[in-house]
């Protein structure tokens, strides 16, 4: 698959939603950019429960055997994670790892994107975690 699947996503975005538990807001921006043939750059810059998140996120390196782009993010804290992403021809994308999943849906005309985001538990169980609402500002 071809990198420009990810273009629905391309774009800056306000970014509103919640934890569901602790029940923290979340506001700020995501903005996913073109780098060169090869990669999307993912800048997350939000506050969740008043609290700065910082991060920058690069997806490229498609894999046939499991149909996902490679991505790898750091962000303010340190953390390194790599994910995979999967690109829909429906405007439907996931990301995931071992101890996260999302699926963020993108509307049809492109202007609104939804995401909903789960963590495994200790026991292996997936658990709601954050609600996430994109509004396209470029």
């Amino acid at each position: 698959m071809e990198l420009t699947a990810l273009a629905p996503i391309i774009g800056r975005w306000r970014t509103e939603g919640r934890l569901l538990d602790p029940g923290a807001e979340i506001a700020g921006t995501d903005t996913y950019e073109w780098v060169g043939t090869g990669f999307v750059v993912h800048t997350v810059d939000v506050t969740i429960g008043g609290r700065q998140v910082d991060a920058v996120e690069l997806i490229g390196s498609w894999d046939d055997a499991s149909g996902t782009f490679a991505a790898v993010s750091y962000d303010g804290d340190g953390t390194v994670a790599e994910m995979r992403v999967t690109a829909g021809e429906d405007g439907v994308f996931g990301f995931a790892d071992d101890t996260t999943r999302a699926t963020l849906v993108v509307s049809p005309d492109g202007a609104a994107a939804t995401a909903g985001w789960e963590r495994r538990t200790p026991d292996g169980v997936w658990e709601p975690w954050m609600e996430v609402r994109l509004t396209r500002l470029t």
